[in-house]
């Protein structure tokens, strides 16, 4: 095995010899890095060397051998022959392949997970490679080094799970102190806003959110705050009025980048709510759907013209959002126009 260190973190972790001189990403920054050429006193045995892995998209990895380990002899053995001949020849048959299958139970999938599951660190997908470094039997040589990559992995997902949190953390908060600005203190007009209360609620509604998903949040005192600022104006406790749920579709279905799901559920909460509303809260539901179709002529737009100049993986990415965005939305279709598309970008 060849050890690598990344001259940008300085993270190091083992490589097959084979791979020596490939060029690929540093699992930790994803830096570019080459793997050196191993020492010229440390080259592999020939029954050492790991099988070949094919894996996404054909490529190879490995050293060519076949998938036993061991390399395969023709034999030209004469028609003829005694039976003292005949006899060794079986019983040489029965140690190769004993051998074989003792190799088969030291190499078999062995090699195939550790270098597959590499392969998906390179690219960060985490949870495949973890499955793929535990596919590597124990009584592998290789089962060392990939629970040591398996932990690597983990401990990679876990930093971006933290990261991504972080940023939702981040986002909702700049979302709260935007609407107490712009739409709740107003520089002290928003008493003057007939909204004034649906947005305070709105604002509350917020805050609740923000503290039941991150309560660890460096900004969470600063949410109590806030709360405790607002609570006499508006209260999460009373049902929402029709005004309430307009004013927070008014947030939630921003045309860049709009959210149904929720956009339906604060609808769904009227409804339970004032029970003999019926019509009101169909005629949101409409206006939501209304909307939607609006949100396909954006996306619509900024597609076409991707799908015509040959940009076809950023148009499956737009279209993708689109999909998700309706398919999780319960009462909500996507237009049949842009699934064609998808499958017009999948397929190229």
């Amino acid at each position: 095995m060849i050890r690598v260190t990344c001259d940008a973190c300085g993270a190091s972790f083992t490589a097959k010899d084979e791979l020596a001189g490939r060029k690929g990403k540093c699992p930790s920054c994803k830096a570019p890095i080459e793997v050196p050429q191993p020492e010229a006193d440390d080259e592999p045995e020939e029954h050492e060397e790991a099988p070949v892995v094919v894996a996404h998209g054909g490529r190879r990895h490995g050293s060519g051998r076949r998938a036993s380990g061991s390399s395969r002899r023709r034999h030209n053995v004469p028609h003829k022959k005694s039976n003292s001949q005949l006899v060794v020849i079986l019983v040489a048959v029965v140690v190769l392949g004993g051998a074989g299958a003792w190799w088969g139970s030291q190499a078999g999938d062995g090699p195939s997970g550790y270098s597959i599951g590499l392969d998906l660190m390179q690219q960060s997908r985490w949870e495949e490679a973890i499955a793929s470094f535990d596919s590597v039997p124990p009584d592998s040589r290789l089962y060392a080094d990939a629970q040591a990559m398996r932990k690597q992995a983990q401990d990679e997902m876990a930093a971006g799970d933290r990261r991504a949190s972080m940023a939702r953390a981040n986002n909702l908060y700049e979302i709260i102190k935007r609407v107490q600005k712009s739409f709740v203190d107003r520089d002290g007009q928003g008493h003057f806003d007939p909204n004034y209360v649906p947005n305070t609620r709105y604002l509350l509604k917020r805050c609740k959110e923000f503290r039941e998903d991150f309560p660890d949040d460096k900004h969470v005192s600063e949410i109590r705050q806030i709360e405790q600022r607002y609570k006499n104006i508006a209260s999460l406790s009373e049902p929402p009025t029709e005004a309430d749920v307009r004013a927070e579709l008014n947030f939630r279905m921003i045309l860049a980048n709009p959210n149904y799901i929720d956009s339906m559920k604060a609808i769904d909460e009227f409804a339970l709510a004032w029970p003999d509303k019926v019509e009101a809260a169909q005629e949101l539901r409409n206006e939501v759907r209304s909307h939607s179709l609006e949100y396909w002529k954006a996306v619509k737009g900024e597609v076409a013209p991707m799908l015509e100049g040959g940009r076809l993986e950023a148009a499956a990415n737009k279209l993708a959002t689109y999909l998700e965005k309706m398919d999780e939305t319960p009462g909500l279709d996507p237009v049949a126009e842009a699934r064609e598309m998808y499958a017009k970008a999948l397929g190229g």
